[in-house]
């Protein structure tokens, strides 16, 4: 329960951060937000992967950060990455305990 009180958080942050950059943001730079999301995501799914897997969604984050530093300082970009990588990183442990669950019950 814990584990899904710190998730629903951690969206809540994520949210409410998306809001307030978007302000800030063009419409082609609001897609370089939902792009930076989606490939710290990615990264963090993959660690300890082939760094085949992973290497074009870093240069897709680098891609997207470059993008948002014209408008958000560097902060508020490493800021919403941190909480991306902790609210995957929750995610997949919640996942995992899901799946454990499962196989119990068979």
């Amino acid at each position: 329960m814990e584990n899904q009180n710190l998730k629903e958080s951690l969206e809540t942050k994520i949210n409410s951060l998306k809001i307030d950059y978007e302000k800030k943001l063009s419409e082609k730079q609001k897609g370089f937000l939902e792009s930076l999301l989606f490939a710290q995501e990615q990264i963090i799914r993959l660690e300890g992967k082939s760094s085949i897997l992973i290497s074009p969604r870093e240069k897709g984050l680098e891609r997207a950060k470059t993008s948002l530093k014209t408008k958000l300082s560097e902060q508020e970009v490493e800021n919403i990455c941190q909480l991306q990588s902790e609210l995957t990183r929750i995610k997949m442990k919640l996942e995992s305990q899901s799946e454990t669950k499962i196989e119990l019950n068979y």
